[in-house]
């Protein structure tokens, strides 16, 4: 008796790839990268587990856009020296562009544990 089957897309038995478009669903509920992305997967295969935690440019993204927030309302509805802040922001957000640090990524960093993406 034999048993033959339609090949189904992406099978790895059929020799044919996933379309480009198309996206694997995980356990977890999160998305995979599509399996012809290009990228190598760790340990022969294995993917490597991703960190959703918050890291320390997240946090100083979400600091920073909070506090231009603020300033901006600030400055509309009190007194127009709340634009002072903005650029306070601003300046602190080239601080760490250029020097790899900023006051608030030092104190995030000590004081809440925070990491760099990478780390």
């Amino acid at each position: 008796m034999t048993v033959s089957a339609s090949p189904v897309p992406g099978d790895p038995r059929s020799g044919e790839a996933l379309p480009t478009d198309s996206r694997l669903t995980l356990a977890d509920g999160g998305e995979a990268l599509p399996t012809d992305s290009g990228l190598t997967l760790a340990d022969g295969g294995e993917a490597l587990p991703t960190d959703s935690g918050l890291t320390l440019e997240r946090a100083l993204f979400a600091l920073a856009g909070t506090m231009t927030l603020a300033s901006a309302v600030l400055a509309a509805f009190v007194s127009p020296w709340f634009l002072l802040l903005t650029a306070f922001v601003g300046a602190n957000q080239w601080l760490f562009v250029l020097a790899g640090d900023c006051p608030a990524s030092l104190v995030l960093r000590r004081r809440c544990g925070l990491r760099r993406a990478g780390e």
